[in-house]
């Protein structure tokens, strides 16, 4: 999932401005796999564990007074909808751990800040990303 200029950004109790995208990425941790005697071919694949990973890509400026750290954790949560004005949409939710914080030149005057987090499942079985619909 990729989220091009999501709405009310909050990362860790902070408020955040300037995110031009969100990116959730999901990776296998492990793989098992079998084949049969009848070729070469797998006949059955599974995951049965895996990674979600999100990253946050924002611009700042120079004087930016706050940064997360690695190792920081926290609630990470923003609006996606059809647009800015529209009522209607939802929102995006995960506890996350901060993995990296880097920072690159960006449009004259500015920093690219790139956010990279682990997102935690509550249980070890419930998908670490929740989605809300809102209905107004």
């Amino acid at each position: 999932m990729i989220v091009l200029s999501p709405r009310e950004v909050s990362l860790i109790g902070r408020t955040l401005t300037g995110v031009e995208s969100v990116t959730v990425s999901r990776r296998a941790r492990k793989v098992i796999e079998e084949w049969s005697d009848a070729g070469p071919y797998c006949v059955m694949a599974d995951v049965p564990e895996q990674r979600v990973s999100v990253t946050l890509r924002r611009s700042i400026t120079a004087d930016e007074p706050w940064s997360p750290g690695p190792g920081q954790a926290g609630a990470m949560s923003f609006r996606v909808g059809p647009s800015a004005a529209a009522p209607r949409g939802r929102t995006v939710s995960a506890a996350v751990v901060v993995l990296s914080v880097e920072h690159e030149a960006g449009p004259p005057g500015g920093v690219v800040q790139r956010i990279e987090m682990a997102a935690v499942s509550t249980t070890g079985a419930v998908d670490p990303i929740a989605q809300q619909e809102e209905l107004s």
